[in-house]
């Protein structure tokens, strides 16, 4: 039982603190940014992004492989 309080106060917590962080952004200025943006940006962004998580996973596989000889 005190476990699930401690729940809804973590929720409700996180919850005020994406309210204040989100209440004065204008979304249809952002969606508008996103519609006039070049796709060719937006597809490099992504490749980056990709590209991220593929060099740490390589990199988490190296490292645990050194770990174990």
């Amino acid at each position: 039982m005190k476990r699930k309080w401690w729940s809804l106060i973590w929720v409700g917590i996180i919850a005020i603190l994406l309210y204040i962080a989100l209440r004065k952004i204008n979304f249809y200025d952002v969606y508008l940014l996103i519609v006039y943006a070049k796709i060719e940006y937006i597809l490099l962004s992504f490749l980056a992004i990709l590209l991220s998580f593929f060099v740490w996973a390589l990199r988490r596989v190296y490292s645990s492989i050194n770990a174990f000889k």
